[in-house]
């Protein structure tokens, strides 16, 4: 029985932008498919349309013989209040009798009136549930508790619990929007082949990514997307993918033109675009031949000589969450008009950092954190065996009152909400006596973002680097001494990473302190003064 996915002519707008125009493609079963696309280009659009969370304008999607389908997002909505192996169960529990046994309607099995808690618990198998889900976990190696909350899970735990409840469903197309963003490079490397094996089963797996080395070491198909449409498909079969490579895919998503394509397949001399400077690839923690995210310029640090007083100043900084990383004894400054870089993986502590410093989470921690040389940044205190330990009381209220501008890993509902507009997103710090159009300001701030989006968009209908790149102009506008951003080039293509290498650079020259928490890939460079890794909660200086 073939299984195959047709697109036939499918057309999607979001009031007057024109996101998908007229694209025709077909999937057939057995493969991994590569989505490539620049930011904006539809890539999410067209899995939302899929996976039918989204109906077409026009054009027609074409199942053969394919019955289910699940998108794992790029920014997973779970639960709360429900645990991992409750979020991965949700819609599909197994049950412990037939429906058809609960008659009438309405009335419970033991016929004690409708159907109630103690009747949901009788009908739900969680002993089932629970060997399934185990079982799940182990063949695909997904680090997460089943029994462990959501609000305290890292990014990648809520990225592993969306992914085990997709694959719970046993889907015969399973589509992932930029897994990339949040796995380091031995996550990827232990999950990607396994994709390749599912899908051998007689599935469909498409991977949307902006990471055109794992789309050609991992997919047998490449959809390129530009502006809406299919700019090109590329099939990896035999020893196709083995004369592609970046620069020639690139030139597809980007609609470069190469000097020859002999060129154009040429592996060496790779650069990132409009960077003028050799492509990165992502740093793996402990390799020491791999290329530092941050090119240092010593030669251009003459804060000390000049007696600046660093914008941020963490002393001798240890933390132990009850949930989460610690930090030991960690001690950095921050400079005006200087780029500190600071890289790592989430989970070994930079993720324990940035909610300590942002105050995103109240947590206690003993040393300093001084703004300006300034008072303690969270004064709240608690005396314990004659140390101080500092709780956050004020959440990121009080870093912004000194001017610190703050771009949180979950730009979802910490930096913004998908159901506001952008408008509201970019307007959300105008105040009455400005007297500000904010209809005016917030397109001002979109042009300089270089986007191409309507004020009266929900955040919803935007790509993860669309939101990112307004977000960060947005806190760059409001907030001129400090700027802490995480995971900088998380979503961003590279003509956007380049963009946004060179903005960052441009606020640094104008005075603003920059510290930068990344613990993945990047495209460019940024010229910092400083750079650090966090490797099992203490730092280090590289």
């Amino acid at each position: 029985m073939e299984r195959a996915l047709h697109l036939k002519a499918v057309g999607k707008s979001f009031g007057s932008k024109i996101v998908l125009d007229n694209l025709n493609c077909d999937f057939p079963a057995g493969k991994v498919y590569a989505l490539l696309g620049e930011n904006g280009a539809g890539k999410s659009t067209l899995a939302a349309l899929i996976s039918g969370e989204s109906k077409a304008d026009s054009g027609t999607i074409d199942f053969q013989n394919i019955y289910s389908c699940a998108l794992v997002h790029q920014r997973p909505l779970l639960a709360d209040r429900l645990n991992v192996r409750d979020n991965i169960i949700l819609g599909s529990e197994p049950a412990r009798f037939s429906c058809s046994r609960l008659e009438p309607f309405g009335v419970s099995q033991r016929g004690k009136g409708f159907f109630g808690l103690t009747d949901f618990f009788d009908f739900v198998d969680f002993k089932k549930a629970r060997c399934q889900i185990d079982a799940l976990l182990k063949e695909w190696k997904l680090p997460v508790n089943p029994l462990s909350r959501i609000p305290p899970l890292s990014a990648q735990e809520r990225f592993f619990t969306a992914l085990a409840s997709a694959l719970y469903k046993n889907p015969d197309i399973l589509i992932l929007d930029e897994p990339g963003a949040v796995l380091n490079i031995e996550q990827k490397q232990a999950l990607y082949p396994a994709f390749k094996n599912y899908a051998s089963k007689g599935k469909i797996v498409i991977l949307i990514t902006h990471n055109t080395d794992d789309a050609l070491e991992y997919a047998d198909g490449i959809l390129i997307l530009r502006a809406g449409r299919k700019a090109a498909f590329l099939e990896c079969t035999g020893n196709t993918c083995t004369v592609l490579n970046r620069s020639y895919i690139e030139s597809l998503v980007f609609a470069r033109t190469t000097d020859s394509a002999a060129s154009a397949r040429s592996p060496a001399s790779q650069t990132s675009p409009d960077s003028g400077r050799p492509a990165v690839s992502a740093v793996s923690e402990g390799d020491e031949n791999a290329s530092p995210l941050c090119e240092s310029s010593r030669a251009h640090c003459t804060y000390k000589d000049s007696g600046a007083m660093p914008v941020l100043s963490v002393k001798n900084l240890s933390c132990v969450p009850n949930e989460g990383s610690p930090l030991y004894d960690i001690s950095f400054e921050v400079y005006p008009g200087t780029i500190t870089c600071m890289y790592g993986h989430r989970e070994n502590g930079l993720e324990t950092l940035e909610n300590l410093l942002t105050g995103m989470k109240k947590l206690e921690y003993t040393g300093s954190i001084l703004i300006e040389g300034k008072r303690e940044l969270h004064p709240q205190t608690k005396r314990h065996t004659g140390s101080e330990k500092h709780t956050d009381a004020s959440g990121p209220g009080r870093l912004r009152s000194f001017g610190a501008g703050i771009v949180p890993f979950n730009r979802t509902f910490r930096a913004s909400n998908p159901a506001l507009t952008v408008e509201q997103i970019l307007t959300v710090y105008l105040k009455h006596e400005d007297k500000v159009d904010s209809a005016s300001y917030a397109r001002s701030l979109i042009l300089r973002a270089g986007i191409h989006i309507g004020i009266e968009e929900r955040a919803s209908a935007l790509s993860g680097g669309m939101l990112q790149r307004l977000i960060i102009e947005r806190e760059i506008d409001a907030f001129k001494k400090l700027l802490i951003l995480s995971e900088p080039e998380r979503g961003l293509d590279v003509n956007a990473a380049a963009a946004l290498t060179r903005r960052l650079q441009r606020a640094a020259d104008e005075g603003t302190g920059i510290l930068l928490f990344v613990s993945s890939g990047s495209f460019a460079r940024f010229e910092s003064c400083l750079r650090y890794s966090i490797r099992g909660g203490r730092l280090y200086e590289t």
